[in-house]
């Protein structure tokens, strides 16, 4: 089929306006193309970046919980330490009335080493005395029942202090070169002999309590089974002076009576056996 005149008139122009149109739909492609290309760079270096910071800021949150246990177990520490206070402060005054106790004894022992001190320089002095005059000086020894009221006040005190509801029925007065003690003895609330020595100044030099079997330490009762063949009832004092304690009693030996000493330790001080008369 022929076109018309007109057709073939206006073809060329259509040609052009529809190159034109696709080379303007071709140019908004490539447009689309290098924007989308552009975008895409742009979002991936963005996600890049945010992949980095998400990184970092995990990181640093790790740190900072590494940071917050450490803050909790000093916390703990802290606890616990503070926790031992009172313990601790309980140890330290203990030990503070430790050492007052230990400077006591250490003070009284130098006191009665200087009373010691004194009446070996007295007895020396009354020995020499006694030689330059040619005469034998027997020291000066008695002995005087007396009331307990009868003790000085301070004595009276002392003994109240230290034996508190005990009355003692027996109150002795010795006087011995020149110097003054009493002797004490009465029962316990158990019904038991106890004995105590005072000094004129009211200090107690020594004291004793009468003992049964089972009070007995066992490295005591251990020494006598094996050594002295006892077992069993028998008199026995617990002695406290300045040299310590000791277990003193006596027992029948073959029918004579027979007396021993033994430390807390169970060892064997003393045993004497009374001569046959």
């Amino acid at each position: 089929m022929l076109a018309s005149p007109v057709f073939r008139e206006i073809l060329p122009d259509m040609k052009r306006v529809i190159g034109a149109a696709i080379a303007v739909v071709a140019v908004g492609l490539v447009g689309v193309t290098v924007q989308s290309r552009r975008e895409a760079q742009q979002s991936g270096q963005e996600s890049k970046h945010a992949s980095e910071e998400l990184r970092a800021r995990t990181a640093e949150v790790a740190d900072l919980r590494g940071q917050l246990e450490n803050a909790r177990r000093q916390v703990e520490q802290l606890r616990s330490e503070v926790g031992d206070l009172p313990r601790l402060r309980g140890e330290v005054t203990q030990l503070r009335q430790q050492l007052a106790q230990a400077s006591n004894a250490v003070e009284r022992a130098r006191t009665s080493q200087a009373r010691l001190d004194e009446q070996l320089r007295l007895a020396r002095e009354t020995r020499e005395a006694g030689e330059r005059a040619g005469a034998v000086v027997e020291p000066e020894v008695s002995h005087a029942p007396i009331r307990f009221a009868d003790l000085p006040a301070h004595v009276q005190a002392a003994v109240a202090t230290r034996y508190p509801g005990i009355p003692f029925a027996e109150v002795v007065r010795q006087q011995e070169d020149g110097r003054t003690f009493y002797q004490l003895e009465g029962l316990d609330a158990n019904r038991r002999e106890i004995g105590a020595l005072y000094s004129a100044e009211g200090e107690l030099l020594r004291q004793s309590r009468q003992m049964e079997w089972d009070g007995l330490p066992e490295p005591v009762r251990n020494t006598l089974a094996s050594q002295a063949g006892l077992s069993g009832p028998a008199n026995f004092r617990e002695i406290w002076n300045d040299d310590g304690i000791t277990y003193r009693g006596w027992i029948d030996h073959e029918g004579r009576e027979a007396s021993f000493a033994i430390t807390p330790e169970g060892r064997l001080i003393q045993y004497e056996v009374e001569l046959a008369r």
